[in-house]
């Protein structure tokens, strides 16, 4: 009797031992190849200077209505370079940073850089000499070779098609330019033979969903003296989702061919330019206003659940997002934007 104990109470412990190992080999998950690259991970932000960005010979003067003649020219498009007004959806979809993991964030900042490319005497958001263009963000890691490869790279310009919205608002918008994801640093999981539950839960081409936030600030002293540092003056928002990773996938090409419709949610206005002084050729300090001195954030997070997403509200609580929710208050009318 205790012989049949003993022998069974061994293999019982041996059952235990295989089916605790075949357990925990099949609830793992196996990460794709194209997934967590995290070594030798370097991030940096790039801006594009130009300085004849604004090409005013090829604008056509613009003429403002006098009070007595603009009720004869309603109705009329006498101002050239109007733009109509586009209403914006103020809710996004953001990648949830709480699902930690199978998502990843990172970002970067470049700041010190010169909005003009000359003092002005006119105004703190005179326009001339803006060159201001665009900027790129770059993400490398080392790959399997231990070489370092391109993981993220996003060129992103300013929208210059209509460059009376840029000097008659005071504000600007960016396209996406250019986009290349080679590797994710979220996880992505992987489907495997010795796996059959990831058989039905995993695709067979790995994709990833990816969100930039892009946070334009910048400090300067008023004419007044009021000294503003560090000032929000725009922020804009990308969300892309289902990028392919693997090239051989049939919807790679198509995607990034594509890419560029992605419409980029947001505007900034101009970077102020800080008042101060010059010294002329008449060897007089005069007034003047500076280069206007910015700095550029950039949030990128990154999810390979399409079901880890969460609905976010702009941020308008200091005015500058005025998307959509908030509607133009109109005589004897007011507007108030709710928070849901």
């Amino acid at each position: 009797m205790k012989i049949f104990t003993l022998s069974f109470g061994i293999k019982g412990f041996h059952l235990a031992v295989f089916l605790v190992g075949f357990a925990i080999l099949f609830s793992g998950c196996a990460t794709n190849k194209y997934s967590s690259k995290v070594e030798g991970e370097s991030v940096a932000l790039k801006v594009k200077e130009d300085a004849n960005l604004i090409k005013y010979a090829t604008m056509q003067p613009q003429n403002t209505p006098e009070l007595a003649s603009e009720s004869k020219s309603r109705g009329m498009v006498d101002i050239i370079g109007k733009v109509a007004s586009v209403a914006a959806n103020g809710v996004i979809s953001l990648v949830d940073k709480e699902k930690n993991k199978y998502s990843a964030s990172y970002q970067n900042s470049i700041g010190q850089c010169y909005f003009y490319d000359q003092i002005s005497e006119s105004s703190a958001l005179d326009p001339t000499g803006m060159q201001f263009a665009g900027f790129t963000f770059l993400r490398r890691v080392t790959d399997n070779l231990g070489k370092t490869d391109t993981a993220v790279y996003a060129k992103f310009r300013v929208d210059e098609n209509n460059a009376y919205e840029i000097i008659n608002n005071s504000m600007f918008k960016l396209k996406l330019d250019e986009l290349k994801v080679n590797y994710a640093k979220a996880k992505i999981m992987a489907k495997k033979w010795y796996q059959p539950f990831s058989w039905g839960m995993v695709s067979e081409y790995p994709t990833l969903n990816m969100d930039f936030e892009i946070t334009f600030t910048s400090s300067y002293v008023t004419r007044e003296g009021v000294i503003c540092d560090d000032v929000p003056l725009g922020k804009f928002y990308l969300t892309l989702r289902n990028i392919p990773l693997d090239k051989t996938d049939p919807a790679h090409d198509k995607f990034y061919a594509n890419v560029k419709n992605d419409t980029i949610i947001g505007r900034s206005f101009l970077v102020p330019r800080s008042f101060g002084y010059y010294y002329d050729s008449k060897r007089q300090i005069k007034p003047s206003y500076g280069q206007g001195m910015y700095n550029i954030v950039v949030k990128v997070n990154e999810s390979s659940r399409p079901n880890f997403v969460q609905k976010m509200l702009f941020d308008n609580s200091i005015g500058i997002l005025e998307q959509a929710g908030a509607s133009i208050p109109q005589s004897g009318k007011s507007s108030k934007t709710k928070a849901k």
